[in-house]
Formats: C-alpha cells, structure tokens, sequence
C-alpha cells in the first residue's frame, strides 16, 4: 500500500503520517527529510541542493525525482511507503508514476489536508528544532511534533 499525503507546509502532514505508519508498518519518504540527510551527508546532491534551500529556493524536479526513484527501489520499502508532500509537480507527478511502475507499485490512496491559514501560520511560525536531537517542539502548542502530548 502506497499513499500521498498532500498539504500545506504545517497541515500536519508529517503528523498524520507518523500515526498511519505505526498503524499500518510503512514507511514515510519526505522530500525534505531526504535532501536535509544528502546535506548533512555531504553527498554530490546535498551540495548541489544545500545553497538552493539555504537561499528559500525549490531544489530541481531531476534532483527529487532520483531520490524518490532511490526509495521506491529499496526492497524494504514494498510494504508501502507514505510520500508526504510529494510530487509537487506535474513531471513530477509522471516521474513517480514511472518509478512506481518499474517497481511494479502503485499508489492506493491520496490524502489532502485542509487547514485554515491562521492554524498553519501559528505552527509554522511557533516551530523550533532541537540542534543535538533534530526533533520539532512548537513554543505555542507546547508538545513535541509528531508525537502524543505529554
């Protein structure tokens, strides 16, 4: 079972997925996750991407796409895998399609998130990243993203 989780950036997408993975044992492909590990790997493409995010910028489908291509081809991943915020884009959208039939997948379900601007610029703006452990609190909500309440 394959899904798309689509939304704005601060829907919950990573949230929503986080609890379906640990319901259903699949696997969450983000594009962002993937290009900040290529970064901090300091592989060719995370220094192809790395001045592209820093200056707010959209790192190029090609780029993306061969990740995601990379992921769908690890036999691990054929219980399924979440794509959360992927594809952005129409050749992006062609790629996957393409990608996930060389592997013989397909997509089961595509999940949209709706929330209201005023909800997403709060999380958005309240979110802060621990330097040691990668993890995202939000100083308004007061909990650790992804995670129950404590």
């Amino acid at each position: 079972m394959n899904l798309i989780m689509f939304g704005s950036p601060g829907a919950g997408k990573g949230t929503q997925s986080n609890k379906i993975i640990n319901d259903f044992d699949l696997k969450q492909v983000s594009t962002g996750d993937l290009l900040r590990n290529e970064i901090k790997l300091q592989t060719n493409i995370g220094k192809k991407a790395e001045p592209i995010i820093s200056s707010g910028g959209l790192v190029s489908d090609d780029i993306v796409n061969s990740l995601i291509e990379k992921n769908i081809s690890y036999h691990n991943n054929f219980k399924g895998l979440i794509f959360d915020g992927y594809p952005r884009t129409m050749p992006q959208v062609y790629s996957l399609e393409k990608s996930l039939k060389k592997f013989n997948q397909k997509i089961s379900l595509v999940i949209s998130l709706t929330i209201e601007k005023n909800v997403i610029l709060k999380r958005i703006n309240g979110r802060i990243i621990c330097t040691k452990c990668t993890k995202i609190f939000n100083i308004y909500f007061y909990y650790l993203l992804s995670l129950p309440v404590f």
